[in-house]
């Protein structure tokens, strides 16, 4: 079972199919491998490859006498395939189809395979050149009015920007996408774009999880009405993980098993396999690993007996935390360090660090001081890896923005490296109360004392995350933005650079508030934080400083370099959507300018001219900058 697709191959695959139709007087034997290839698709990506490559070897055979059309959607064919089903490297391929005279122009179908090569670039992770692919298809979308075209580009691009971690860019894209779905009545493609939507907001790094599950809803109620139940099975699996994520296990573990029956119907044992370890994983969290445990064992075998060594590392590693919740900590190394050697070998860094943290808990639970330490270490030093990475996808963000010269910074968070800097905080935990363990080895007593003072470590540093942090939009507070900005002040002195101010308040936010009510405006203020802080620079600081009013501190930044940030915010906000309120809303801000002169030493008078500056911002008409 794939979880929460990626790449929508399938329903791009059905429009190009439709956009290259040609009469079946053509060539009849043809038309029908390349039809039965397309059926093939979704069940059997290899034979349907071999059916598009058969095809094209008739084509080959007939030579001058060939129909173009046919050639021209085998070859269209051929690319989604590859693309979505990862089959063989085809790019060079691509480009030699598209260096020939057949498609020598641009029309829908050169765009078309055009699209396709974006995604093999996606693929490979080239991004940059990706999003130049899917920048010139909307072109040409737009120019042709080919709107089916024109969706399926901008799903794509949405996908890529998902992965991207630019989740606001990405939601606009959708919603684009969506509507134009919605006006053609594709309703496949209208079902891949909701279920897309869905995901991004079911993402733990959005964690917008009732909109996720407003969306799961509505597009299975569509699944079911075209009666299409594979489908519907893996929405199921999608809006039970989605509880999973709430913590609402129960209500997960009905949704796993409606899945599972599902798939049972139909015959995919894989896939009923793979929910066997979906619900053996909720029955853990809900207190039951006893019942988890013959439904791995199952899965087990028949993954071994299918060779299936990825899945067999998968159940072995979630039978060693069921093991480990029957306080059997010795057979939960055994299953979790074979697990662990497979992931080694593919280098599968998130795995690797979660298996650790389960082996240190089954060595502390055996005494084995040492080794649970050594695997606290690695556990703590893969985090580390995997924020470095998470700051890369960050970079990668900015380089395709920049090197696109779409300057479309909107509302671009730092879910991914805010998450992995708190849980690093969070193991950097788990190793202090591992060494208070350590020191406790010689009495109960001590250990006891360990437990104490490690709770109250934790409740003190909690306390002291909700003393700092604006508890709506989980930004820097007023008193912890005073004392960042002091220190940047010092910092500045120290290095003979600028520093400037923005004072940024949300336009006619009453209004929000007044027609939508004060949930509504709650999300309108975490967005715009989010979008506010997606603009700024790795040395700015964001904080929220009343309702609707926050003060960015912006280190050795002159005025020039000021305003460049303000117009990101100012552009990233203005580009924000809320379907899930209003698809009519539109929000915006205005922003004041102020840059630090030679003799202020505190932040207060800069600030009073930065606010200054935003009410002439304001009188001016707002969704402006004034300086």
């Amino acid at each position: 079972m794939t979880h929460k697709p990626l790449l929508c191959a399938s329903a791009l695959l059905l429009c190009a199919f439709c956009l290259h139709a040609v009469p079946a007087a053509a060539s009849p034997a043809v038309i029908q491998l390349l039809d039965e290839a397309e059926r093939l698709e979704a069940r059997d990506p290899k034979s349907a490859m071999q059916r598009t490559s058969e095809a094209l070897a008739a084509l080959d055979a007939q030579g001058a006498a060939a129909d173009e059309g046919l050639r021209r959607r085998a070859l269209v064919q051929r690319c989604w395939l590859q693309a979505s089903n990862r089959l063989t490297d085809p790019l060079l391929d691509v480009d030699k189809t598209l260096a020939s005279p057949l498609f020598g122009t641009w029309d829908a179908q050169r765009a078309e395979l055009r699209l396709c090569r974006g995604a093999l670039l996606v693929n490979q992770r080239t991004l940059n050149e990706a999003s130049r692919e899917y920048e010139a298809v909307l072109a040409e979308a737009e120019r042709l009015g080919n709107r089916a075209l024109l969706a399926d580009a901008l799903t794509l691009r949405a996908e890529m920007r998902t992965e991207l971690a630019d989740h606001a860019a990405a939601l606009a894209d959708l919603q684009r996408a969506y509507d134009i779905n919605t006006q053609l009545a594709r309703s496949r493609s209208q079902q891949q774009v909701l279920n897309n939507i869905a995901n991004l907001y079911s993402d733990n790094n959005v964690g917008a999880y009732e909109q996720a599950i407003d969306h799961y809803k509505r597009l299975l109620d569509l699944q079911k009405a075209d009666q299409a139940e594979r489908d519907a099975a893996v929405t199921l699996h999608n809006l039970a993980a989605t509880y999973e994520a709430k913590k609402d296990f129960p209500q997960a573990l009905a949704l796993f098993r409606q899945g599972r029956e599902i798939e049972q119907s139909l015959g995919l044992q894989a896939e009923t396999m793979q929910a066997n370890r979906a619900i053996a994983r909720t029955l853990i969290k809900l207190g039951q690993p006893e019942d988890a445990l013959p439904m791995l064992d199952e899965a087990l075998r028949f993954f071994e007996r299918a060779g299936d060594e990825d899945s067999v590392a998968q159940m072995r590693t979630t039978r060693g935390v069921a093991l480990q919740a029957l306080a059997r900590p010795r057979d939960a190394l055994v299953e979790l360090n074979a697990a662990l050697a497979v992931f080694e070998r593919q280098s599968d860094d998130a795995f690797i660090e979660f298996i650790e943290g389960q082996r240190a808990l089954a060595f502390a639970a055996l005494g084995q001081w040492k080794a649970a330490a050594q695997a606290r270490e690695r556990q703590i030093a893969l985090v580390r890896t995997l924020t470095e990475a998470a700051r890369n996808k960050q970079f990668a963000r900015l380089q395709v923005q920049f090197d696109t010269a779409r300057k479309e910074e909107q509302n671009a968070a730092l879910f991914a490296e805010n998450t992995a800097r708190r849980q690093a905080l969070e193991d950097a935990g788990r190793i202090q109360r591992l060494q208070w363990l350590l020191i406790a080895v010689g009495g109960v007593g001590l250990l006891g004392l360990a437990a104490m003072t490690w709770r109250q470590l934790t409740l003190s540093r909690r306390m002291r995350d909700l003393a700092l942090s604006d508890e709506l939009t989980r930004l820097p507070n007023r008193r912890n933005l005073l004392a960042q900005a002091q220190l940047r002040m010092d910092q500045a002195d120290e290095d003979k650079v600028p520093l400037s101010v923005l004072a940024i308040d949300i336009d006619h936010f009453k209004r929000v508030n007044d027609v939508y009510g004060h949930e509504a405006g709650d999300l309108v203020l975490r967005r715009v934080a989010q979008a506010c802080t997606g603009a700024l620079r790795t040395n700015d600081v964001i904080g929220r400083v009343g309702g609707e009013e926050f003060v960015a501190v912006l280190s050795d930044a002159d005025r020039e370099v000021a305003r460049a940030v303000a117009e990101r915010m100012r552009s990233a906000v203005e580009a924000l959507r809320f379907p899930d309120v209003d698809p009519g809303l539109r929000v915006t801000i205005s922003l004041g300018v102020a840059q630090r002169g030679e003799l202020e030493p505190m932040l207060a008078p800069l600030a009073a001219r930065a606010d200054a500056a935003l009410y002439r911002a304001k009188q001016a008409g707002r969704n402006r900058i004034e300086e």
